[in-house]
């Protein structure tokens, strides 16, 4: 977030603050919300503060573990919250593009080096989570007139991961 305030961008953050702390914010550039992207009424709330011309959306309940133990939970914030999400942008005018976070979940496990093209046979709720949400926002995208990219990402390590994080 510090790299597109860094380049002059206005960055708006919508967390739940269920898996981490928030972030330091003391740059006038950066906004933090604390709220839930399942609940329609602050997604709308926070979209409608001002015009956005790029949504990066990495909103996710991403621990498998806490995902088979409460699929409602992974249900409501990764489907439910897409959803909430995209359809708020949908009627945006400044809208240029919006990124999402998908995952190589929704692919069978392979040895083999997979492709977009493999077939999506997810495995557990959040691969079929992520993959219900791909079609959202390839659908609000053609609706609104925006250009949407869904990334399939694989296991990411580094500073801020929370995989390791106990279930809550």
């Amino acid at each position: 977030m510090s790299r597109l305030a860094a380049q002059g961008c206005h960055v708006t953050i919508l967390d739940d603050l269920s898996a981490g702390a928030p972030l330091d914010t003391a740059d006038a550039s950066i906004k933090f919300v604390n709220g839930d992207i399942a609940d329609p009424s602050t997604v709308r709330a926070v979209l409608g503060e001002r015009p956005f011309d790029h949504v990066i959306h990495l909103a996710a309940i991403h621990f498998i573990p806490r995902c088979d133990a409460d699929p409602r939970a992974a249900f409501m914030v990764n489907v439910v919250g897409t959803r909430n999400l995209v359809e708020a942008l949908v009627p945006s005018s400044s809208l240029k593009s919006l990124v999402f976070a998908s995952s190589v979940a929704v692919y069978a496990p392979s040895a083999e080096v997979l492709s977009e093209d493999a077939d999506t046979v997810p495995m557990d709720i959040y691969g079929w989570s992520k993959l219900v949400c791909e079609d959202l926002v390839r659908s609000a995208s053609v609706r609104g007139g925006w250009r949407a990219v869904c990334c399939r990402l694989s296991n990411l390590i580094g500073p801020g991961e929370s995989e390791s994080a106990p279930l809550s």
